[in-house]
């Protein structure tokens, strides 16, 4: 039962690209470039552009999707732990394995939203 919930909440959780691609009301044209990511076409061709579009860019968007990983995986073991906590029908040692694997999900979670603070802080920062 609960290997199926997880399962479920995995797949639901991959169909999401495919819903926010179906809701625009645009398709982009990939075969004339548009719509990929990279600098304008008159940058293309400028060094300090490009090194300007890749650190405030890609970087920054690169980062922030890892975040996002790790703070949705740690509502997901939040989750977990909220199930077993409910669970545990009174057994001392499971009510303790339920609390640190709530605490750990908490901290988990407060550490990627910090860690995305801190991203948007330094990338906000021009250094040049």
């Amino acid at each position: 039962m609960f290997k199926k919930l997880i399962i479920t909440i995995l797949l639901s959780l991959l169909s999401l690209p495919s819903m926010a691609l179906a809701a625009s009301d645009r398709v982009p044209d990939l075969i004339h470039g548009e719509l990929l990511p990279g600098p304008e076409k008159d940058d293309a061709n400028d060094p300090e552009k490009i090194n300007t579009w890749f650190q405030k860019t890609l970087i920054k968007n690169l980062i922030n999707t890892i975040i996002g990983i790790g703070a949705a995986l740690s509502v997901v073991v939040l989750v977990i732990g909220g199930y077993m906590y409910l669970t545990a029908m009174g057994d001392e040692e499971q009510l303790q394995q339920a609390h640190k694997t709530i605490l750990w999900a908490l901290l988990g979670l407060a550490l990627a939203l910090l860690a995305f603070a801190i991203v948007q802080v330094i990338v906000s920062i021009d250094f040049g």
